[in-house]
């Protein structure tokens, strides 16, 4: 996924030898459904037979589109689970569970968590919801990561944001900031990166030039 101005938003699919440009402006392909003025495409995840693309960068961008391979379809955004308007950017996704995940964000109180069923759209996370963080503290969701059974989510934007919670399925949990469980202090500003693996959450901080960390 690509992108950072206005129409560059790209995606390109590698099949072990030869990379395909698939969907963006001014071409056909899986998602030539998706209109012109995305800048980015921020995420990307799938469900085992679906590709779901988060785009984003200003305000009304906030959308999801899934491509089974032949077509596109928006799923997410423009009023279908949220008011595209009010959220700039999807920046991150995650999919367990029969259920696909997203998180919101860029300015001060976008910081949100989806749950789409397939059907519908629920929110879970942000504004104390569930036990969350208030998300007026906090601009945007960055990044998402799965354990098969919960949910992980990396917060922040400006000094002291960066925090990951985790969600049971039920309510959410600080695990990580503030110092909580012996982690990362509220120095710097984004976790900007989750993944799960062989029993361990890992995730990358940055905050200034050369403040970049990776904690597990």
């Amino acid at each position: 996924g690509l992108g950072l101005t206005a129409n560059d938003s790209r995606i390109y699919r590698w099949d072990g030898s030869t990379w395909t440009w698939v969907g963006g402006f001014g071409i056909g392909g899986p998602y030539n459904a998706f209109p012109t003025g995305y800048e980015a495409v921020y995420t990307l995840t799938n469900d085992g037979t679906n590709v779901y693309a988060g785009f984003g960068a200003t305000a009304g961008d906030a959308d999801i589109w899934r491509s089974s391979g032949t077509t596109g379809t928006q799923i997410g955004g423009d009023g279908t689970g949220w008011t595209a308007a009010t959220y700039e950017t999807v920046l991150s996704m995650s999919y367990f569970g029969g259920n696909l995940y997203a998180g919101l964000g860029l300015t001060a109180g976008d910081a949100e968590v989806y749950r789409y069923n397939g059907a519908t759209w629920t929110k879970i996370g942000g504004d104390t919801l569930n036990g969350s963080w208030d998300s007026s503290s906090y601009e945007g969701v960055y990044s998402l990561a799965n354990d098969g059974t919960n949910l992980y989510a990396g917060l922040g934007a400006t000094a002291g944001d960066n925090e990951v919670y985790r969600w049971n399925g039920a309510a959410w949990t600080k695990i990580g900031g503030d110092a909580v469980s012996g982690s990362f202090t509220n120095t710097h500003t984004i976790v900007r990166s989750l993944i799960y693996d062989d029993g361990k959450l890992y995730n990358g901080l940055n905050a200034a030039a050369r403040d970049s960390e990776v904690w597990t």
